[in-house]
């Protein structure tokens, strides 16, 4: 994300996930399948209606290039506004979207939780406008991003029921995810499908 957008308190959809998602990767969990949990998470949000405080969250920028703000419920509902192929039309708050990150339990944009510090004598711009890599002059605490296995120990404590419901009821692996999924069962952000396939997949690997 560039140095440019710290300032900024609203993004584009399009400018937000891919760059958030490749934050959120980690050594099991790919940027593309961070990026599929975060649509999906944003969009159940924004159908449920939780950007629609006070002072709504989402912006529309129409067809004169000006925002206008609008609801979540109408923007899906009356409006069957196309999200996906408009993301670079939606814009979302900086403040809605750090109380969004707390809401499913993730990291914030590092780009808006950490600001740079601009050395003496100096105004120029961070050189590096890689997100990952905190601005404040000191050490990050904490691991680095995508460093963090976050959800190994919870995934492989359901492999001996992956295994029960595989020998007892003659499912498939993902069948017998999907099954767990649907039951809450899978840690996570994402829909039961996305969360499924990541057990699945972990379940595979540990097996082979």
């Amino acid at each position: 994300m560039s140095p440019l957008y710290r300032s900024e308190p609203w993004l584009t959809l399009a400018q937000l996930v891919p760059a958030w998602a490749r934050e959120l990767a980690d050594a099991t969990t790919s940027a593309n399948t961070c990026e599929g949990q975060l649509w999906d998470s944003l969009l159940h949000d924004i159908i449920n209606g939780r950007f629609d405080g006070k002072e709504p969250a989402l912006r529309v920028i129409g067809s004169d290039k000006r925002a206008v703000a609008v609801k979540g419920r109408l923007l899906i509902g009356k409006l069957d506004f196309p999200v996906g192929r408009n993301a670079q039309r939606i814009l979302i708050s900086k403040k809605a979207l750090i109380n969004f990150a707390r809401r499913h339990g993730i990291s914030p944009p590092s780009w808006w939780v950490h600001k740079p510090k601009a050395s003496k004598g100096n105004s120029a711009l961070p050189r590096s406008a890689t997100p990952a890599v905190p601005r404040t002059g000191k050490r990050r605490k904490g691991p680095r991003p995508g460093s963090v296995d976050r959800f190994g120990q919870s995934d492989e404590a359901l492999f001996p029921e992956i295994d029960r419901i595989t020998r007892e009821s003659r499912k498939s692996v993902h069948a017998a995810t999907l099954e767990l999924a649907l039951k809450g069962r899978i840690e996570g952000i994402g829909t039961d499908a996305s969360r499924a396939k990541r057990l699945a997949n972990r379940y595979r690997k540990a097996r082979e």
